[in-house]
């Protein structure tokens, strides 16, 4: 955790922020305990983790600015210091193939971290519930399946 705070702090100190800007880096642990309630054969995981996954911990950087003109640069530099966390989690073995989609960026694709099966089967629920597509085409941003 401390290598992938260090990397958060050396790009905090290579950004000028606005006024009311702020990069936030929020560490959420999720236990096996947790993991364990989620597994219980009474209901599914949509997001196909089990508790020899945990513990996890998820990582998410937040960055905000006003100036529009900022949005490429900005967007360049939160990518590289994910590459550069990724490496890190890679070299010491520490990285899991789960994407939050909640903390996910817009360059990466919660679903493909969920498993074809899973993938299918959430699918499903939104044929089920969601025939019209009501969500994808009303809620603007996030992940549509």
């Amino acid at each position: 955790m401390l290598s992938l705070y260090q990397i958060y702090r050396k790009t905090l100190q290579s950004i000028e922020l606005d006024e009311t800007g702020y990069f936030a880096f929020v560490l959420q642990p999720i236990s096996v305990a947790q993991m364990q309630a989620s597994a219980r054969p009474d209901r599914e995981n949509a997001f196909n983790l089990s508790p020899r996954d945990g513990p996890l911990v998820l990582t998410f950087v937040e960055l905000t600015w006003v100036d529009s003109q900022k949005d490429q640069s900005m967007e360049t530099i939160t990518k590289k210091m994910h590459d550069e966390m990724e490496a890190v989690l890679i070299e010491t073995g520490n990285l899991h193939y789960w994407i939050y989609p909640n903390y996910a960026a817009g360059w990466q694709n919660p679903f493909s971290s969920l498993g074809h099966t899973t993938y299918i089967k959430l699918k499903e629920v939104q044929r089920i519930y969601d025939s019209g597509n009501v969500m994808g085409r009303l809620q603007p941003g996030g992940f549509h399946l």
